[in-house]
């Protein structure tokens, strides 16, 4: 099947990669780049519904999908916390039924984001560039949350504040400096 082919080509190519190049710089997990994710890919939903005749029913099912969403992502990794010391995958990249769930999505959302990545300099409407890049984060919401983190260590982002922080202590206290020439 194909789109179990271009599943596991967004798993072991863009997604997982992706997501620890993000964790080693940020020490944030491929759950909170999820989470990220899902709430711009929500915010530019919002931003296409306002053009649309049924505003209110189109921002309320954003809103209610946001919050599902939300609910999933941190469940999800609560229950990861739980077993990781006995997984070496997360068990909902392999789980049939969201392995399913992903294909299909994979059918809807696909051809989106060719016709984005086709047509992306002639799209002058504001509207439908955000509703093809809401299809596209919301895809990459589904595939952050199956991913499977790295395990806890200190992010660039974190050596980099400490060694700013120390380099700025040694200057600023006083009477370390060394005296001036006469």
């Amino acid at each position: 099947m194909i789109a179990r082919f271009i599943d596991n080509w967004l798993f072991d190519s863009v997604f997982q990669p992706f997501s620890h190049w993000f964790q080693r710089l940020t020490g944030k997990t491929n759950f909170s780049l999820a989470f990220y994710s899902l709430v711009l890919s929500k915010i530019l939903g919002i931003i296409y519904a306002m053009g649309s005749e049924r505003k209110f029913l189109l921002i309320t099912l954003a809103m209610l999908i946001l919050g599902w969403w939300i609910q999933i992502i941190h469940r999800q990794e609560q229950s990861y916390r739980r077993m990781s010391s006995t997984l070496s995958m997360n068990p909902l990249r392999v789980e049939p039924t969201v392995v399913f769930i992903r294909c299909i999505m994979i059918y809807i959302y696909l051809p989106s984001v060719l016709l984005l990545l086709i047509n992306i300099a002639s799209i002058r409407d504001l509207r439908i560039m955000c509703g093809s890049l809401e299809d596209i984060l919301f895809l990459a919401t589904c595939y952050l949350t199956c991913c499977t983190p790295l395990p806890p260590g200190t992010s660039k982002f974190s050596k980099w504040l400490s060694e700013v922080k120390e380099s700025l202590t040694s200057i600023l206290q006083p009477g370390t400096a060394a005296p001036a020439p006469t």
